[in-house]
Order: C-alpha cells, then structure tokens, then sequence
C-alpha cells in the first residue's frame, strides 16, 4: 500500500537497488564472478608453481574482464534507449493541466 504524496520518491536502500539491478541486468553480476573465479584460480596456480597455467588464466582473466565490460556498455545503451521510449511516450500535459496532442499527430 503505498500512500505517500506522488510528487515524492521513494529512497531505495542499498539491498533493494541491488537486487533491482541484478534483475535489470543479470550478465554483469555473473560476468564479475566469472572473472573473479579465473582470477583465483589463476593465483592459486602461480603459487603451486603451475607458470603456464597461470599465464594462460590470467589471458582468460582479460577476455572475462573485457566481455564484462562489453555487458556493461551495451546494457547501458539499451536501458538508456527504453528509457528514452519511456519518456518519449508519456503522456504531455500543458500548463493547465489538460493532456496536449502528440506533436506528431
């Protein structure tokens, strides 16, 4: 039930806007663990003294870091055009309140 005045927004704590963002975009979070998952894996191989395995996780350690961040711009173009799409097809109100005609009408 949510009673409050809509003119106010709502604080998001950090728990909700996290889950939130999870949800928007799953592949970042996953993309992040898979990295990290190489990156120890990578150290644990340096210190049994495995130089080639080693070498080889930290390559894959970049390409997981690079497809991460392709995860993270692509996303963010995406959501910065629904967001757009959004705006865009709200409904326009003139200064007395009535609702104005789209302007491509």
């Amino acid at each position: 039930d949510d009673t409050r005045d809509p003119g106010t927004q709502r604080v998001e704590n950090f728990e909700n806007k996290f889950f939130r963002k999870v949800k928007e975009d799953p592949l970042v979070p996953l993309g992040c663990l898979v990295t990290a998952g190489i990156l120890f894996s990578g150290f644990r191989s340096f210190i049994q003294g495995k130089t080639e395995l080693s070498q080889r996780m930290m390559r894959y350690r970049v390409a997981a870091q690079f497809a991460t961040l392709g995860v993270v711009f692509f996303g963010t173009i995406y959501q910065g055009k629904t967001r757009q799409q959004k705006f865009d097809e709200r409904p326009r109100y003139n200064i007395h309140g009535s609702e104005e005609a789209s302007k491509s009408e």
